[in-house]
């Protein structure tokens, strides 16, 4: 199964590394089956990969608009929706 991590990004033309496509697909499954969002925590101990690791993967997909972020005690990562928020419509481009 050679490349099935490996996704497009949103119009950036870039590929994902294999860690991010699997941290992707996952992070859309658990919320698609009931999940607000999933902590970093969380994906360390599912990739078996350290906390601060896990986040930096994350974030990378933050960046690239493919997860959006809850921060605090109860945040998370979960799928970006389709509409962007009023503060990222008035964000210059």
């Amino acid at each position: 199964m050679a490349g099935a991590g490996l996704r497009r990004s949103r119009g950036q033309g870039e590929d994902l590394t294999p860690l991010q496509g699997y941290i992707l697909a996952h992070v859309q499954a658990r919320c698609a089956s009931g999940a607000r969002v999933v902590p970093s925590r969380d994906l360390a101990a599912v990739f078996r990969i350290s906390h601060a690791y896990a986040r930096e993967q994350a974030r990378a997909l933050v960046l690239l608009g493919l997860l959006e972020v809850r921060p605090g005690r109860a945040g998370g990562y979960r799928p970006r929706s389709s509409k962007p928020s009023p503060a990222e419509r008035s964000r210059p481009r």
